[in-house]
């Protein structure tokens, strides 16, 4: 989870895994979010933004921060492509590439 601009794991340091629909394989390990994490993100985006560390920040700043995460999305996405197109198509999930 992603938690006041760091990486951090469950409050009760849960995991769940995620497997292929598909298959039933493997696929990794995901944070188990509570309520507690739920409490404590929630905390922190109040607080960004009423001291102004979100709130204060140009459209540009915000736009530009949202744009890195994604690039770290599409980066995980790029480096699994042959896996995601697998299970997706194994799935008969259609997938479009630009």
């Amino acid at each position: 989870m992603w938690i006041d601009g760091k990486e951090v794991p469950a409050a009760a340091g849960g995991k769940l895994e995620v497997m292929n629909p598909a298959t039933g394989a493997h696929l990794c390990y995901s944070a188990e979010g509570r309520a507690e994490d739920v409490e404590t993100a929630v905390s922190a985006a109040k607080r960004a933004f009423e001291d102004g560390r979100w709130s204060q920040q140009t459209p540009r700043a915000r736009a530009k921060v949202k744009g890195e995460i994604v690039v770290v999305e599409l980066d995980i996405i790029a480096h699994n492509t042959n896996d995601l197109f697998l299970m997706c198509s194994s799935s008969f999930i259609l997938l479009a590439y630009p």
